[in-house]
This record gives structure tokens, sequence and C-alpha cells, in this order.
């Protein structure tokens, strides 16, 4: 969606940072199937994206963890006939592991 103003052209887009871990709790790496899934199901959904690898730290009663994560970059443009907060809410839950 554009928009002429009296700057120039602006561009409105939905921005949506995705973390996607590469292991549970307990450090046991996701199936790399289950990983593609999850971006395969987001590209369905959305023109494209872009992936970085990120660490991500948290403080425990007793240690800190090291999480290896990926983290998908999506830039939308909005569609009011689509709910990405209700989309990236199902993709969670369709991925959660009991």
């Amino acid at each position: 969606m554009y928009t002429v103003t009296d700057n120039g052209v602006l561009k409105t887009l939905e921005a949506w940072s995705v973390i996607v871990p590469l292991h549970d709790n307990d450090g046991n790496p996701f199936e790399r199937a289950t990983v593609d899934a999850i971006l395969q199901e987001i590209l369905l959904n959305y023109p494209g994206f872009s992936v970085t690898s990120t660490l991500g730290y948290w403080k425990g009663s007793e240690q800190v963890f090291v999480d290896r994560n990926y983290q998908v970059l999506i830039d939308a443009v909005p569609d009011p006939n689509s709910d990405s907060s209700k989309f990236f809410a199902n993709l969670k839950g369709n991925f959660r592991r009991g």
C-alpha cells in the first residue's frame, strides 16, 4: 500500500519477527523437517522473508541457558482480509511440541 505525501511516497508495511527455536528445553534438536515446515507455512502465507541465526539467553534459578534460534523477519503489505496475529498464533499452536 503506497500513500503519496508532501514529503514523497510512503509505503505501509506490517513487520513481523518470529523466533523459531532449533532445540527443545532439554537441548534436543528439532527435526530439520519440522523447522522447514514452519518456514514453508510462512512462505505459503507471505511473499517472502529473511532468516537470521540468533542466540537467546535466559536465566534459570541455577544456571544461564543459551538457545540457538532462527529469527524470521517478515515484511508484508497489510491485508484487511487476513489477520496476521491469528495466523502466527495458529502457527505456534500447530508446531508446539507437547
